[in-house]
């Protein structure tokens, strides 16, 4: 299951460089296309209708871009249904997802990164492994406390974040 966790991270942070370099290629032709993939879909419909104008080469480049990032977004769609369906067959993962603001990629990702919760003795422990816990610059008697240290594992601390905010 983590091996489908990091083939996904991946293919997402792949999908990310991508619209990326496609916006700011795009913007060397003055075409901005902010706030979002639904935004960028649309002014590459633009672009493909005639719409909007493009040199010939840009248009083809840009295109061929577009066509890969969608590739990269739909394999990764293809690896969440099969976490989904791993999670719901996990006991633990189904247990995790009654928790609001965890869903089947969160719960997995957790299951497949803690192997036995038992290693930890507290919640305060496992939030020190994940990171979420402020770091310590004290000296003599005097106790300073950082920001949190961000330590860990950073996909599941993110997908943890993300989940929390989801909740609140």
């Amino acid at each position: 299951m983590l091996t489908l966790h990091r083939a996904r991270e991946l293919l997402v942070a792949e999908r990310i460089a991508l619209s990326n370099q496609i916006r700011g290629l795009l913007g060397e032709f003055g075409i901005v296309a902010a706030g979002g993939m639904a935004r960028l879909r649309r002014v590459m419909l633009e672009i493909g209708t005639g719409q909007r104008h493009l040199p010939a080469l840009a248009r083809q480049t840009i295109g061929e871009l577009f066509e890969r990032m969608l590739e990269q977004e739909k394999k990764a769609q293809e690896y969440e249904r099969q976490i989904s369906h791993l999670a719901r067959q996990n006991e633990a993962a189904r247990r995790l997802m009654q928790i609001e603001g965890v869903g089947p990629i969160t719960a997995s990702a957790l299951v497949a990164n803690v192997t036995d919760a038992k290693l930890f003795k507290s919640g305060r422990e496992f939030a020190a492994w994940l990171g979420l816990t402020p770091r310590q610059h004290s000296s003599g008697g005097k106790t300073r406390l950082g920001s949190i240290s961000k330590r860990g594992d950073v996909p599941l601390r993110t997908l943890l974040i993300h989940g929390t905010r989801t909740a609140l």
